[in-house]
C-alpha cells in the first residue's frame, strides 16, 4: 500500500509471489491524512499473511509517479530503491538513497 497523504495519493497493489494480483492505480483522495496500516480479513478461514514489508519514506515507485498528473509530479520525488534490494523480513534494506 502506498499512502502519500501529501499528494492525496492512495495505491494498493498485491502480490502472490513475484506475480501482482491487483493494483488499483493511483486514487486521489486528500481527506485521509494519516492512520494505522495492517492486514484484516472477515470471516475467511486459513488465510496467512506472509513476508509482508513496509518501508517509510516520501519518494514514489515509478509506476505510481508516471501515473501522476503533470501538477503533482513537480511536488514528487522517485524512489530509486528496486523490490529487489528489500530484503523481505522487514529490518534490512540495502542502497537506500
Amino acid at each position: 500500500m502506498l499512502h502519500r497523504p501529501e499528494l492525496g495519493l492512495i495505491r494498493l497493489r498485491i502480490f502472490e509471489s513475484d506475480q501482482m494480483v491487483a493494483d488499483s492505480g493511483n486514487i486521489y483522495d486528500s481527506t485521509l491524512r494519516g492512520g494505522r496500516l495492517g492486514v484484516f480479513c472477515f470471516s475467511q478461514e486459513a488465510i496467512i499473511w506472509s513476508d509482508l514489508v513496509y518501508r517509510c519514506n516520501e519518494a514514489l515507485p515509478d509506476a505510481a509517479y508516471r501515473d501522476l498528473p503533470p501538477e503533482l509530479r513537480n511536488k514528487a520525488r522517485r524512489d530509486r530503491v528496486t523490490p529487489s534490494q528489500v530484503l523481505l523480513g522487514g529490518t534490512s534494506f540495502n542502497n537506500l538513497v
